[in-house]
């Protein structure tokens, strides 16, 4: 029964459609965002206190569902116009398993975020503030490593259904696009860790304020100091989506078709 239920999340992990088949639809992907991102966020929010873990286990499956519904429709949309010949459904229902390989990837990184937050120097202790922005810039990267992966988990899946070349522009917008919603989305739902000195808050009272980019910007600069911190923001956030690209463009090679009229040669010399 167990093996049956996981089988499917195994093989969406490896690209395998043949694996996945029709048993992995929207109730499950959904169940996995819940308790994949759930688990994560918890482990996050745990470094603040108790209270913070309930509230961060919550918001984090609640924010990516919020991506999705931003999301969806564009996807839908650019889908057909770079060439995949993919359905708003069809869309909808391939950017769901691509968020539930990203939970169930930050689900197993879960144990070592909870391990991060019970050794790390808790809250009240001076240069709490430091270690805060060391935490968010290490969970940052780690967040982006998961979507990456996913996203290149569901590139393995759309070869098969819209062609290489389709599949990689589609999937690199799509990425882009859950990249700029989410991002902004976990900053209108802070807080997630908890900054020291401020109260335990389910939402902040301006969660409109900023952006989630700033904030990042910043956390690097005090992690790593200022012009450190900013030039490896820079250096780091360029290497990404360069070593994307190429992963997901260069790794697309034009497929190739039968020809119409062979020739002899093509079936070995003449007897």
């Amino acid at each position: 029964m167990n093996a049956a239920i996981l089988q499917p999340f195994c093989a969406l992990l490896r690209g395998d459609r043949r694996g996945i088949g029709g048993a992995l639809g929207a109730r499950r992907c959904a169940a996995a965002i819940a308790v994949g991102f759930g688990l994560y966020g918890a482990a996050v929010g745990a470094w603040r206190a108790p209270q913070q873990a309930v509230y961060s286990g919550i918001k984090f499956p609640l924010m990516v569902l919020l991506a999705l519904g931003f999301t969806g429709a564009l996807s839908g949309m650019l889908a057909p116009l770079l060439g995949a010949r993919l359905g708003f459904a069809d869309s909808l229902r391939a950017q769901l398993r691509g968020f539930a390989a990203a939970a169930l990837i930050l689900g197993s990184l879960a144990p070592l975020a909870y391990f991060i937050s019970l050794n790390a120097p808790p809250p009240g202790v001076p240069g709490a503030a430091r270690y805060h922005s060391i935490m968010l810039t290490l969970h940052v990267g780690l967040i982006a490593y998961a979507g990456i992966v996913s996203q290149l988990r569901l590139l393995a899946l759309l070869r098969h259904e819209c062609g290489a070349t389709a599949a990689a522009r589609v999937v690199f917008a799509w990425l882009a696009a859950n990249l700029l919603a989410g991002s902004q989305l976990s900053w209108n739902l802070r807080p997630f860790f908890g900054s020291p000195g401020l109260k335990l808050q389910f939402l902040r009272d301006d969660p409109f304020d900023g952006s989630f980019f700033e904030s990042a910007f910043r956390s690097a600069s005090v992690a790593l100091g200022s012009q450190i911190g900013a030039v490896a923001v820079a250096a780091l956030g360029t290497l990404a989506v360069g070593v994307t690209a190429w992963a997901l463009l260069g790794g697309s090679k034009p497929e190739s078709h039968p020809s119409p009229n062979p020739s002899p040669t093509d079936h070995g010399p003449e007897s």
